[in-house]
């Protein structure tokens, strides 16, 4: 189980540095690390439970030797044909099982902050790449959880790739916003 009470510690500095407006968002990072090594056709198990999984989720991961991580994941960092570089800002979510109990995605004041916050991160770091275009915010259903996610997509753009994961990694919804806070300071956390 991950260190609740590291997390816990955490979210109180998070809170502290967001009351005293030094941020205005940051995301906490948790690991957890299993002690039972998985057989084979565990992981053969999960791959293949993984290839069944809606097209907007991406798998990912690394395994060797008995140990890694795999997941999926509804995010993309970039994709790139030739000059034009598409990417999304997704954050602000719901899980499936509050949709009667809560106000929808797409009005619920603090869900639609949180993704300005992104949107407005990436506006300003893709603007200079070329012509920008911005693409209405829209809800992405997956399987357990709603997001709220909008699309960018910049024609003309020159950089290469690890020019393009410098300047886009961490965006606000895996880091901290404002980004030039920093998150090295998250890193130590807990």
């Amino acid at each position: 189980e991950p260190d609740k009470t590291g997390f816990e510690q955490s979210f109180q500095i998070i809170q502290g540095k967001i009351q005293r407006g030094e941020i205005e968002k940051a995301v906490p990072i948790v690991f957890s690390r299993s002690t039972t090594k998985p057989a084979a056709e565990d992981v053969a198990g999960a791959l293949l439970k993984m290839l069944s999984l809606p097209m907007e989720l991406h798998v990912y991961g690394y395994w060797d030797e008995g140990h890694g991580i795999l997941g999926a994941t509804p995010e993309v960092l970039f994709h790139r044909k030739s000059m034009v570089v598409q990417t999304m800002a997704l954050a602000g979510s719901m899980p499936k099982e509050e949709i009667e109990t809560r106000t929808p995605l797409l009005k619920d004041p603090k869900e639609m902050r949180e993704h300005e916050l992104v949107v407005n991160d990436l506006m300003a770091r893709l603007k200079p790449l070329g012509w920008l275009k911005k693409h209405d915010t829209e809800v992405l259903e997956l399987p357990t959880l709603f997001h709220l996610k909008t699309k960018f997509e910049v024609s003309g753009c020159a950089k290469r790739d690890p020019e393009l994961v410098r300047l886009l990694h961490p965006t606000p919804a895996l880091g901290v916003s404002p980004r030039a806070y920093g998150f090295q300071w998250m890193r130590e956390l807990s």
